[in-house]
């Protein structure tokens, strides 16, 4: 079985993007820290019951399984490395599935079903959406007259296409030199009001600003 990161050379060195998840940033950066911590994942994935890998890789790469997968993978290294034996999704007679069967000298210690925190793994997801969002603006709107003021009503559970959103905000730029002018985007349960502050001169770069309600 293939570790969880290769040891391809990395050459980025650039900071994580709201357009990538941990996994591929965490495979992708070149830094002597996480260089590291590739290296403490694919030791305790090595450990890892074999049944498992498949399934346990295929959430670790998935932004919204990566966090309850690594959970998983940290609490089965603390118990193999405490001698315990932990079989993977083992039923029991309820029918049910939990994560670890943990055994010592053949003996059933108990099950281990591991959980975390949805409501923060939903911020989480949250905030790396409106990073996207601020992001793909900054991307591909070539107009530097205002800035943006983006205020985040609504965050919705898809990625919008902002294509068509862009091309009006470079549009109501050029009509707008020097005004004050605001639109809003609605699409998909995201809810965005973007305001447009004109600048005395030209900026050379798209400056962006976002806050969250909600």
């Amino acid at each position: 079985m293939a570790p969880l990161f290769g040891n391809q050379i990395r050459t980025d060195m650039t900071i994580a993007r709201p357009d990538e998840s941990p996994y591929e940033f965490y495979d992708r950066v070149d830094d002597a820290y996480f260089a590291e911590l590739r290296s403490v994942l694919n030791r305790w994935f090595k450990h890892y019951p074999a049944d498992g890998k498949e399934a346990l890789r295929s959430r670790i790469v998935v932004e919204e399984h990566h966090n309850s997968a690594l959970w998983e993978l940290y609490l089965h290294e603390r118990l193999f490395q405490a001698g315990f034996t932990v079989e993977v999704e083992e039923q029991v007679r309820s029918g049910g599935r939990p994560d670890f069967r943990v055994t010592r000298d053949r003996r059933l210690v108990g099950y281990v079903e591991a959980t975390v925190d949805r409501g923060t793994t939903e911020l989480r997801r949250q905030g790396r959406a409106r990073e996207h969002f601020v992001y793909t603006l900054e991307k591909r709107i070539r107009g530097r007259s205002h800035v943006l003021y983006c205020n985040f009503e609504a965050v919705g559970l898809a990625t919008p296409s902002l294509s068509k959103f862009t091309a009006d905000l470079e549009i109501m730029m050029k009509a707008s030199i020097g005004e004050r002018v605001a639109t809003r985007f609605l699409n998909d349960g995201w809810s965005v009001t973007v305001d447009l502050e004109p600048l005395d001169s030209p900026s050379p770069q798209l400056l962006v600003a976002s806050s969250w309600f909600g």
